[in-house]
């Protein structure tokens, strides 16, 4: 499972490098970069959950977003906040051992985060641009 994984975290990688190298605009490297920092986290090997501070990137750009959507985004924003802190704690509080959290916990949040950041790849560029944040 955990091969899996990783090469569809590396294929995704090569096919947003591609796509970044041939685009025209900003906008497919930004998306690009925000790809990069969640797979790389991904598939690099893990010490601890402390190691993920590169991956509050995507995240900013996505709360960003959701706080401009006028109506049910800043609902999205807090709900998303609430599921991502009382989930996440409670897999740590559930699965540590003594003083050491278990492996576990470095696949959810950037498993969400990668599936949320490729589900919402064409709203959050569309978003980015009507809001003079890319060219």
């Amino acid at each position: 499972m955990v091969t899996i994984i990783y090469l569809g975290g590396l294929a995704s990688l090569v096919w947003s490098w591609w796509r970044a190298r041939r685009a025209e605009s900003d906008q497919e490297s930004c998306w690009t970069l925000g790809i990069t920092l969640v797979v790389s986290d991904l598939i690099s090997p893990r010490t601890a959950t402390t190691d993920y501070e590169l991956m509050l990137v995507p995240p900013l750009a996505l709360f960003a977003a959701l706080d401009r959507t006028p109506r049910w985004g800043r609902v999205a924003l807090i709900a998303l906040m609430l599921i991502s802190l009382i989930g996440l704690w409670w897999l740590h509080i559930a699965t540590v051992q003594g003083n050491w959290e278990q492996a576990v916990m470095y696949l959810p949040w950037p498993l969400a985060l990668g599936l949320v950041w490729v589900l919402a790849r064409a709203w959050l560029l569309e978003e980015a641009t009507r809001m003079g944040v890319l060219p």
